[in-house]
């Protein structure tokens, strides 16, 4: 009984461990020091590696640095001459949250799937 009850406890821990596929298009709301930052992401992940671009308006442009390990998740854009590093965790499949640094200043974001 005690086998039974470790392995399916194991088996439960290692599915929430493990992040769901975060391909697909996401609206970021984040704020660093009272400045919006609101892009629209649209993301391929394979296996750890995650591609794809960030934008609003007329400024958009392709991520990098981008990064998926378990619930873990991070990624790089620049926008208007500065470099934005995401670095959050996957809630679920359609939701997660994290913090972003750009030179000199940090702050909070929230991210959807949509």
């Amino acid at each position: 009984m005690k086998l039974i009850f470790a392995v399916a406890t194991a088996t439960l821990v290692a599915g929430v461990a493990s992040a769901a596929d975060l391909s697909g298009t996401w609206a970021v709301k984040g704020d660093i020091a009272g400045n919006a930052v609101e892009p629209t992401c649209t993301f391929k992940q394979a296996g750890g590696a995650l591609t794809g671009k960030c934008g609003t308006g007329d400024n958009s442009g392709d991520i990098s640095n981008g990064t998926v390990s378990g619930t873990n998740v991070a990624w790089t854009w620049s926008a208007g001459g500065y470099s934005l590093d995401f670095k959050g965790t996957a809630d679920s499949d359609k939701s997660m949250k994290g913090s972003i640094d750009v030179g000199g200043g940090s702050g909070t974001f929230t991210a959807t799937k949509q």
